[in-house]
């Protein structure tokens, strides 16, 4: 009967063994699939960090853009103003009455 106990309690600490192999293999798997997943998250984040570096520095790019826009449009009406108050330029010459009444194909041009 000792003999039958022990070698019962001998296969019950057996395969509880067994059991605490089998839940510290899980255990490792589970811990590894945790790194991996902590470590795709990390270089996701990572990822998103550039992508929003390289946005702010578009944005701000595109601000500067806006910014020269606004200013040339802004130049743009003030010389258009100064150009509509400016008086008409001189006649030339060539544009004068009495320049017009001889020209080089007459004798007096000679």
């Amino acid at each position: 009967e000792n003999a039958s106990m022990v070698n019962t309690l001998s296969t019950t600490l057996r395969v509880r063994e067994e059991e605490m192999a089998s839940v510290t293999t899980q255990k490792d798997a589970a811990e590894q699939a945790q790194h991996a997943a902590v470590t795709l998250i990390d270089s996701k984040v990572t990822e998103v960090e550039q992508t929003l570096t390289l946005l702010r520095a578009e944005s701000i790019r595109a601000d500067r853009a806006q910014s020269l826009v606004t200013s040339l449009q802004q130049e743009l009406r003030q010389l258009k103003e100064e150009a509509a108050a400016a008086p008409p330029p001189a006649p030339t010459v060539a544009a004068h009455p009495i320049a017009l009444r001889f020209s080089c194909a007459d004798a007096a041009c000679v």
